[in-house]
């Protein structure tokens, strides 16, 4: 008798730890993501800290491979306000922590991994999303012991890979992850109770991957694709998603982008309006903001561009964004707007080119307003045509390398058109044209100079030849991705 009744309390304490710890990221996390959706950044780390101090002790039977969660959470919460150095902190904290206590707990390692994918995603550096998703994709089905969280990795693939820019590939993998993923809601983790913030969770999922369809298309130029396929999901979008929430957002703001993409700048100015008339908060509402602001300098209506400003910088005063970004991201837009303008009272060149130096002395060297200050640098010396401006070319192309190299990696179609656009300033405007012989160039260029004539002896009147192809290998370096 005292033996079964021992074997009972046993199987008890058994079920209910197992229960315990059975605790999915929305659910742990459920009070630092609630302040985090308000866009109160500040107090996420006070609701983590409790998690840490408190609750995983009492509630979570002190299991440690939780606490790289919570670390994960923080992270996500320093990018929000701009706080790159306490996000990188809180990252390594938590890549320690997974590394301790991997074979603890497979969705406490997956489920972490998984959000960091998204963190960097978000922050514009898709190289070691890349690589994150590449470790999560090595580990063994038997490890992984989990349908869900074996979606969930390909979820990320797809959506890192459209950003790197591997259109088809990412486009083929989301279209069947489109079907995949609906017969996923219902299921769980680890045999924990599924709860609402679970189900929105996994719903926005499904958003994302619509919207990553619609950024595969954009991608490709296949913008009226891309606006049939976002006409087709609008109601499908409405019903999944609340208005006020990241995915839904997202999936605006792409259409807000194809528009501009397009040409179409009053109609992306009007999805843009309506997001923002939802009063969104933080991060999430400076999406479509960015989006209208580039909207409107490329339409030419200046005035609702310095409205837009004023806009993003109350957001950031709301979202106690570090204030020594909120002044160096304020000083960037008015730059650009000056650099639409064509306002020949502003030296723009030299404004960009010293915001870019400041960038690099006090921002990571990942951070994507370097690549968008060179780019538009670049931009901006070619629509004018000034010769006096032709001086800061060759080293905004130089910087621009650098930063995609950093952020997409080697290989990629950015840094593929990157290339193929620096060969042709040095052909066509330097007076060293060879120089684009060194652009790892080599595999096109070698191919098209066997079919010249053997007369042209010069390197600089092959390169000039070149030229005429050039605009062709952008178009075949697409085709490819």
């Amino acid at each position: 008798m005292n033996a079964s009744k021992t074997l009972f309390t046993y199987i008890v304490l058994f079920i209910f730890s197992t229960t315990a710890s059975a605790q999915t990221w929305e659910q742990m996390l459920k009070k630092a993501e609630k302040q985090y959706a308000k866009g109160k950044y500040h107090k996420v780390e006070k609701a983590t800290d409790k998690l840490r101090k408190k609750h995983i002790g009492k509630k979570f039977n002190a299991d440690s491979s939780l606490y790289a969660l919570t670390h994960v959470m923080d992270a996500k919460a320093f990018l929000a306000q701009a706080y790159f150095k306490e996000m990188n902190t809180s990252l390594i904290k938590a890549a320690l922590l997974l590394e301790t206590y991997e074979a603890r707990d497979p969705y406490n390692y997956i489920m972490p991994n998984l959000r960091i994918v998204d963190l960097y995603n978000d922050y514009g550096n898709h190289q070691k999303a890349d690589s994150v998703t590449r470790l999560l994709e090595q580990l063994s089905t038997g490890y992984i012991q989990s349908g869900l969280l074996e979606a969930e990795i390909q979820i990320r693939r797809a959506i890192t890979d459209v950003a790197l820019g591997n259109y088809k590939e990412g486009l083929a993998n989301t279209r069947s992850l489109n079907d995949l993923w609906p017969t996923k809601l219902r299921l769980s983790y680890k045999f924990e109770s599924l709860k609402k913030e679970d189900e929105i969770y996994k719903t926005q999922l499904l958003v994302k991957l619509y919207t990553n369809e619609v950024e595969a298309l954009r991608g490709q130029g296949e913008y009226e694709a891309a606006l049939a396929l976002l006409d087709t999901r609008n109601k499908q979008v409405n019903r999944l998603a609340a208005a006020n929430t990241e995915g839904y957002v997202s999936f605006r703001t792409a259409e807000v982008r194809t528009h501009i993409d397009y040409g179409d700048y009053k109609q992306s100015q009007k999805v843009a309006n309506r997001l923002l008339s939802n009063k969104l908060p933080g991060i999430i509402g400076r999406k479509p903001a960015v989006a209208m602001l580039e909207s409107t300098n490329k339409e030419g209506d200046f005035g609702e561009s310095y409205i837009l400003k004023e806009k993003l910088d109350k957001m950031h005063a709301k979202s106690k964004v570090r204030n020594s970004f909120d002044s160096f991201h304020d000083d960037a837009m008015e730059a650009l707007i000056n650099s639409y303008q064509q306002n020949m009272e502003e030296n723009v060149v030299v404004t960009l080119n010293n915001l870019i130096g400041k960038a690099k002395k006090s921002l990571p060297e990942d951070h994507y307003i370097v690549t968008e200050l060179s780019q538009r640098g670049i931009d901006y010396i070619f629509e004018v045509n000034r010769s006096e401006n032709f001086l800061f070319a060759e080293k905004f192309y130089k910087t621009l390398g650098e930063s995609l190299h950093i952020r997409f990696g080697n290989n990629t179609l950015h840094t593929d058109i990157y290339k193929v656009n620096f060969a042709g300033y040095y052909l066509k405007y330097s007076e060293t044209p060879s120089k684009a012989y060194a652009l790892s160039l080599e595999k096109f260029i070698k191919n098209h100079y066997q079919n010249y004539p053997p007369n042209i002896q010069s390197m600089k009147a092959w390169c000039r030849a070149l030229c005429h192809i050039l605009p062709l290998l952008a178009i075949l370096t697409i085709q490819s991705h």
